[in-house]
């Protein structure tokens, strides 16, 4: 993917598959996420977007160590940067690839959803 350095974790040794990892930003409301956002590691994504919706202003959420959204992940993007109040955005900081084209190509430039592919 054009020199991009996502990282991939696969599944763990004992076969089940790897555990998505959030850790908060140092520099704004937000977190960076690492895997792979499929039906396994979305509650994690949920649960971490609720936590940060509490803080006004934008959230961000760094997608750089992640190289796969699958479509349910991609709607619940979509969904919470719907919901944020007037004023407030969703930004995602370094997408995968696909992400950027589904979104793209399912709702257009949300309004509420701001892009930042390095």
């Amino acid at each position: 993917m054009g020199g991009r350095r996502a990282r991939h974790d696969g599944p763990a040794p004992d076969g089940a598959p790897a555990a998505l990892r959030v850790e908060p930003l140092a520099d704004r409301p937000g977190f960076a996420v690492y895997g792979d956002v499929d039906a396994q590691t979305r509650p994690a994504l949920e649960a971490a977007l609720e936590a940060t919706l509490e803080h006004d202003g934008d959230v961000c959420v760094d997608l750089a160590g992640v190289s796969f959204v699958d479509t349910a992940g991609a709607c619940v993007l979509v969904a919470v940067g719907r919901s944020l109040g007037p004023g407030r955005r969703l930004l995602l900081r370094d997408p995968p690839y696909g992400l950027r084209r589904v979104i793209e190509l399912m709702w257009g430039q949300p309004r509420t959803i701001e892009m930042d592919a390095r």
